[in-house]
This record gives structure tokens, sequence and C-alpha cells, in this order.
């Protein structure tokens, strides 16, 4: 807790919400503000505009991924592209589950932050295709996910009240294939087997902000 809050008070304080880190750092420290739970603060430095970041070279019309912030060296050098997984990971939610490899059984946490109001990802395993996309309007929240054939997943639904969270319009304590666990965080925790899935809920305040 203490490394934890030593590393938010420099991304968030000294920093004022830019990334540091480069082509080593990058990947271990999105990783830890995740698995922190700290998503929140990982889409801030995603989103800095000026330098340094990925925004920042957009905004110079540049199409491929700098070696470094400041675009010295090679100009299209794909390291710092690591941030991608947390695309799939965080925003979109697909996680693997390292005690079922291979996809057999799988989270779907999706991170709702900043002003984004929707965000979606496909994952091709082994076992065929995971998708999972959500969308907010205000505080409703719309979670659309499909598990492929012979798997399970854990999935996670953000919601200020577990009672209220619906599956295609049926309690979703009550749905086919799905299997109330707890309630954690601000979070409905459910399993569900193979199959589609639409959960909708109301989420937490302050959510995305």
């Amino acid at each position: 807790a203490p490394v934890l809050a030593q590393l938010v008070e420099s991304i968030s304080g000294a920093r004022k919400n830019h990334i540091s880190a480069g082509i080593v750092g990058t990947l271990p420290l999105y990783r830890a503000l995740m698995e922190a739970g700290r998503d929140d603060l990982a889409w801030a430095m995603l989103a800095q505009e000026d330098f340094p970041g990925w925004l920042n070279m957009l905004r110079q019309d540049w199409t491929t991924i700098w070696e470094a912030w400041n675009g010295e060296n090679s100009l299209n050098h794909p390291t710092l592209g690591c941030v991608g997984f947390w695309f799939y990971e965080a925003l979109a939610g697909i996680r693997p589950d390292p005690d079922a490899p291979g996809f057999k059984r799988f989270f779907i946490q999706p991170s709702v932050v900043g002003a984004l109001t929707c965000a979606s990802a496909t994952h091709d395993s082994m076992h065929g295709r995971i998708q999972s996309a959500w969308t907010r309007d205000g505080e409703r929240f719309t979670l659309e996910i499909s598990i492929p054939a012979n798997t399970a997943a854990r999935v996670s639904v953000p919601t200020r009240d577990a009672e209220s969270v619906t599956e295609s319009g049926a309690p979703a304590s009550k749905a086919s294939g799905v299997t109330f666990l707890r309630i954690e965080s601000g979070r409905a925790i459910y399993s569900v087997g193979s199959g589609s899935y639409s959960f909708h809920s109301t989420l937490p305040a302050g959510t995305g902000h």
C-alpha cells in the first residue's frame, strides 16, 4: 500500500498525470495500476495531449509510434505500443485467468473511466471468439458479452445496487446460465457459462469522473 500511494502521488502530483516511464517501464506501470484498481489514473496518463504521451504523437500527424517520447531515434518503434494490452484487459475487460491457461476460464471486468461512453474488443481464443462491449448513457450501463462454447467466465458488472442488475431484461441473479457470486467494491460478480449475455445496471455515483 505505501508503494502504491507513492506511485499515485508521483503520477498525479509531481507529474500532473503525465507518464514518465519509457520502453522498459510502461508495460509494468500499466499492469501495476490495473491490478491495483487504478485504471482511472492509467486513463488520465493516456489522455494527455501534450508531451510526453501517445496523443502528442497523434497531434503531430504521426501514424507510427516513436521509440522515445521526444521523437529521438526511431519514429517507427512499436515498443511503446505495449499499452495496447490495457485496452483489452482494462477497458474492454477481457482478462485471462492464470489458473486456467488458454482461456478455458477467464474474466470480463471492464473499467469505466474518464469521459469514455463506450469500449469494445474481441479475442479469438483457441475455444472461439470472446467478445466484450459496453456503453454508458449517463448512469445507465450496458455490457454485451459472448462466451465461447465449453468455456466459462467470471463477469464483473459495475453497479450501485446488485439487486437492480438485469440480464436480457430479467433479474441477473435468476437469468439462465448466470450465477450470482458476490458484491465487491461497487461491482456485482457473476459466474456465466457459454452463450451471449446483455447486462444492464446503474453505475455507482461518480463512476468515470
